[in-house]
Protein backbone atom coordinates (compact mmCIF):
# COMPACT_ATOMS: atom_id res chain seq x y z
CA UNK A 1 0.00 0.00 0.00
CA UNK A 2 1.28 3.45 -0.90
CA UNK A 3 1.05 6.31 1.56
CA UNK A 4 0.05 9.45 -0.33
CA UNK A 5 -0.76 12.93 0.86
CA UNK A 6 -4.36 12.30 -0.15
CA UNK A 7 -4.54 9.12 1.92
CA UNK A 8 -3.09 10.90 4.94
CA UNK A 9 -5.67 13.66 4.51
CA UNK A 10 -8.43 11.04 4.25
CA UNK A 11 -7.15 9.51 7.49
CA UNK A 12 -6.97 13.00 9.04
CA UNK A 13 -3.29 12.75 9.78
CA UNK A 14 -1.74 15.57 11.74
CA UNK A 15 1.32 15.72 9.47
CA UNK A 16 1.92 19.17 8.09
CA UNK A 17 3.15 19.69 4.49
CA UNK A 18 6.74 20.16 5.66
CA UNK A 19 6.71 16.77 7.40
CA UNK A 20 5.37 15.05 4.32
CA UNK A 21 7.91 16.90 2.14
CA UNK A 22 10.69 15.55 4.37
CA UNK A 23 9.33 12.00 4.07
CA UNK A 24 9.02 12.35 0.28
CA UNK A 25 12.58 13.63 0.00
CA UNK A 26 13.85 10.51 1.78
CA UNK A 27 11.40 7.86 0.57
CA UNK A 28 10.00 9.12 -2.73
CA UNK A 29 6.68 10.60 -3.80
CA UNK A 30 4.50 7.67 -2.66
CA UNK A 31 6.33 5.61 -0.05
CA UNK A 32 5.07 2.18 0.93
CA UNK A 33 3.77 1.44 4.40
CA UNK A 34 6.89 -0.64 5.04
CA UNK A 35 9.16 2.24 3.99
CA UNK A 36 7.38 4.62 6.33
CA UNK A 37 7.44 2.09 9.19
CA UNK A 38 11.16 1.45 8.86
CA UNK A 39 12.21 5.11 8.55
CA UNK A 40 13.93 5.92 11.85
CA UNK A 41 13.46 9.65 11.18
CA UNK A 42 9.69 9.21 11.59
CA UNK A 43 8.61 8.95 15.23
CA UNK A 44 7.52 5.56 16.51
CA UNK A 45 4.12 7.06 17.30
CA UNK A 46 3.67 8.21 13.70
CA UNK A 47 4.89 4.89 12.31
CA UNK A 48 2.45 2.98 14.51
CA UNK A 49 -0.35 5.36 13.49
CA UNK A 50 0.39 4.80 9.78
CA UNK A 51 0.59 1.00 10.01
CA UNK A 52 -2.58 0.82 12.13
CA UNK A 53 -4.52 2.94 9.63
CA UNK A 54 -3.13 0.95 6.70
CA UNK A 55 -4.14 -2.32 8.34
CA UNK A 56 -7.59 -0.94 9.10
CA UNK A 57 -8.00 0.17 5.48
CA UNK A 58 -6.84 -3.21 4.15
CA UNK A 59 -8.94 -5.38 6.48
CA UNK A 60 -10.83 -4.06 9.51
CA UNK A 61 -11.12 -7.53 11.07
CA UNK A 62 -7.37 -8.10 10.87
CA UNK A 63 -6.86 -4.63 12.33
CA UNK A 64 -9.20 -5.43 15.21
CA UNK A 65 -7.43 -8.74 15.89
CA UNK A 66 -4.07 -6.96 15.80
CA UNK A 67 -5.36 -4.44 18.33
CA UNK A 68 -6.49 -7.30 20.58
CA UNK A 69 -3.05 -8.93 20.25
CA UNK A 70 -1.40 -5.62 21.18
CA UNK A 71 -3.66 -5.31 24.21
CA UNK A 72 -3.01 -8.91 25.24
CA UNK A 73 0.73 -8.35 25.03
CA UNK A 74 0.52 -5.82 27.87
CA UNK A 75 -1.83 -7.80 30.12
CA UNK A 76 0.88 -8.05 32.75
CA UNK A 77 0.63 -4.28 33.20
CA UNK A 78 -3.13 -4.30 33.79
CA UNK A 79 -3.13 -3.51 37.49
CA UNK A 80 -2.96 -6.25 40.10
CA UNK A 81 -3.62 -9.98 39.77
CA UNK A 82 -7.39 -9.50 40.14
CA UNK A 83 -7.42 -6.92 37.35
CA UNK A 84 -5.39 -9.23 35.14
CA UNK A 85 -7.85 -12.06 35.81
CA UNK A 86 -10.64 -9.83 34.47
CA UNK A 87 -8.61 -8.37 31.60
CA UNK A 88 -7.49 -11.59 29.89
CA UNK A 89 -11.01 -13.08 29.52
CA UNK A 90 -12.33 -9.76 28.21
CA UNK A 91 -9.67 -9.76 25.51
CA UNK A 92 -10.49 -13.39 24.69
CA UNK A 93 -14.18 -12.53 24.43
CA UNK A 94 -13.42 -9.64 22.09
CA UNK A 95 -11.29 -11.93 19.90
CA UNK A 96 -14.16 -14.42 19.75
CA UNK A 97 -16.64 -11.71 18.73
CA UNK A 98 -14.34 -10.57 15.92
CA UNK A 99 -13.72 -14.11 14.68
CA UNK A 100 -17.25 -15.49 14.93
CA UNK A 101 -19.64 -12.71 13.97
CA UNK A 102 -19.96 -11.04 10.56
CA UNK A 103 -18.62 -7.50 10.33
CA UNK A 104 -21.45 -4.96 10.28
CA UNK A 105 -24.07 -7.45 11.49
CA UNK A 106 -26.60 -6.60 14.18
CA UNK A 107 -25.33 -9.61 16.13
CA UNK A 108 -21.76 -8.27 16.15
CA UNK A 109 -22.92 -4.81 17.16
CA UNK A 110 -25.02 -6.25 20.00
CA UNK A 111 -22.15 -8.42 21.24
CA UNK A 112 -19.73 -5.48 21.02
CA UNK A 113 -22.15 -3.32 23.00
CA UNK A 114 -22.27 -5.99 25.73
CA UNK A 115 -18.48 -6.26 25.64
CA UNK A 116 -18.08 -2.47 25.97
CA UNK A 117 -20.32 -2.50 29.05
CA UNK A 118 -18.26 -5.28 30.64
CA UNK A 119 -15.04 -3.47 29.74
CA UNK A 120 -16.29 -0.19 31.22
CA UNK A 121 -17.32 -1.94 34.44
CA UNK A 122 -13.95 -3.70 34.76
CA UNK A 123 -12.08 -0.49 34.00
CA UNK A 124 -14.09 1.49 36.52
CA UNK A 125 -13.54 -1.15 39.20
CA UNK A 126 -9.79 -1.18 38.50
CA UNK A 127 -9.64 2.62 38.59
CA UNK A 128 -11.56 2.74 41.87
CA UNK A 129 -9.26 0.15 43.43
CA UNK A 130 -6.14 1.99 42.26
CA UNK A 131 -7.49 5.32 43.49
CA UNK A 132 -8.41 3.86 46.89
CA UNK A 133 -4.95 2.28 47.22
CA UNK A 134 -3.28 5.59 46.35
CA UNK A 135 -5.41 7.48 48.88
CA UNK A 136 -4.68 4.91 51.60
CA UNK A 137 -0.96 5.20 50.88
CA UNK A 138 -1.07 8.99 51.09
CA UNK A 139 -3.07 8.91 54.32
CA UNK A 140 -0.56 6.45 55.82
CA UNK A 141 2.33 8.68 54.76
CA UNK A 142 0.71 11.80 56.25
CA UNK A 143 0.05 9.95 59.52
CA UNK A 144 3.67 8.82 59.53
CA UNK A 145 4.82 12.42 59.07
CA UNK A 146 2.54 13.59 61.88
CA UNK A 147 4.11 11.04 64.19
CA UNK A 148 2.78 11.34 67.75
CA UNK A 149 0.70 14.39 66.85
CA UNK A 150 -1.71 12.11 64.96
CA UNK A 151 -2.75 10.56 68.26
CA UNK A 152 -3.02 13.67 70.41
Amino acid sequence: MKITRELLKEWRACWNPDQYDAVESRLGKTPTVRAVCTDAKISLDDRLWVVAHALWKADPDHAALWAVECAESVTKHAGDARDQEQYAPLMGELRTIILTTPRGSDLREAKLAEWRSAWAAARAAAWDAAWDAALRKQIDRALEMLGGEADS
